[in-house]
């Protein structure tokens, strides 16, 4: 999702007035990739490697990641990945993109959500949180991780914990238990 991931072509961007939103300061690339790929008809791809990263400690985007552990931060990385979320199931009707979304993306966006409130040391509100485990479309996206598994197999098996051991979650991700 990273903004140096793609090309697009001005005409494009200037026709659809797509810009960064202004009001965030962290994972903005995310938003406007996601906002320009619902808005487009045509998407092409290589398969070959022509860009590099490497991260170096004066590099902005290190200090971001750094950064991640930041409560207010995450927090804006979880709101910009609900916003995104929900701005492609209100556009898209293609099937694959939605169960993408739905299994993927909102399940990510929900671990990163438990995972706040734990990194935040806040028990009372990572317990109220804990209730929406119990409802059947919550716990549906979660299962159906496993759809997606060999793409990212850590998503998966953090739903699970979340489903069957929530408060060894949290004491895993706690900042008071490192």
């Amino acid at each position: 999702w990273s903004i140096w991931n793609f090309i697009f072509r001005k005409s494009f961007l200037t026709a659809n007035n797509l810009k960064f939103p202004e009001d965030c300061y962290i994972f903005e690339d995310v938003e406007f990739v996601l906002k320009a790929i619902t808005l487009t008809s045509q998407i092409h791809y290589i398969r070959d490697v022509l860009y590099t990263h490497i991260y170096h400690p004066a590099q902005q985007s290190k200090a971001d990641l750094e950064n991640r552990i930041n409560h207010k931060n995450f927090r804006q990385e979880v709101l910009v990945q609900w916003r995104a979320g929900r701005r492609i199931l209100r556009i898209t009707k293609d099937r694959e993109i939605r169960n993408f979304i739905f299994i993927v993306y909102i399940a990510q966006a929900l671990v990163k959500e438990y995972t706040l409130y734990a990194r935040a040391g806040d028990k009372e509100g990572y317990d109220k949180l804990v209730r929406t485990l119990h409802h059947k479309k919550i716990r549906q996206i979660m299962f159906l991780t496993l759809k997606y598994i060999t793409r990212g197999p850590e998503l998966f098996f953090k739903a699970l914990l979340l489903l069957y051991f929530p408060n060894f979650y949290f004491k895993l991700r706690s900042k008071k238990q490192k």
